[in-house]
């Protein structure tokens, strides 16, 4: 009987410690992590238009990751942005700005106030909600338990 409550106490407590650094491991992974590849969707309304985007981000390395979808391709590196559209077969050259968001902003957490919300676990996975005022940008972090590995992203402003 101890041995049965000493290991629901420990389960519990491990549950709660990842509930609690769910976006400290996420970033923690990442900053050690190098070619890291996982999914992020972003939900953006424009005059009572929602427009989707599915894709790819892969973290190369904390200034150079390549967003990719069906249509479009946006490689940033060091302050040089690409973005190719691939159904216009169009090329911008842009350079990152201090005002500028940036996706890097809210994987590394720098420059960005974000305010955790709620918090589920499922199957080993962490589904943290989170806001950032200065941007209105809602977004969902999905991450594994233990490690902190991103699963998905989601975007919302």
């Amino acid at each position: 009987m101890l041995y049965k409550s000493i290991y629901f106490f420990l389960l519990g407590a491990k549950l709660i410690f990842a509930e609690e650094n769910s976006f400290v491991k996420f970033q923690k992974f990442i900053s050690c992590k190098e070619n890291c590849i996982f999914t992020l969707e972003i939900n953006q309304k424009q005059f009572g238009t929602i427009h989707k985007s599915l894709g790819t981000l892969q973290y190369i390395s904390k200034d150079y990751y390549i967003f990719d979808d069906p249509n479009q391709r946006i490689e940033y590196k060091g302050n040089a942005i690409k973005t190719i559209n691939k159904n216009y077969k169009q090329i911008i050259f842009d350079s990152y700005s201090k005002n500028d968001f940036n996706i890097l902003d809210i994987i590394t957490g720098n420059n960005v106030g974000i305010v955790k919300e709620n918090r589920k676990i499922d199957n080993g996975i962490v589904k943290a909600s989170f806001y950032i005022d200065d941007w209105s940008i809602k977004g969902v972090l999905w991450t594994e338990i233990e490690t902190g590995e991103p699963k998905k992203i989601k975007l919302i402003t």
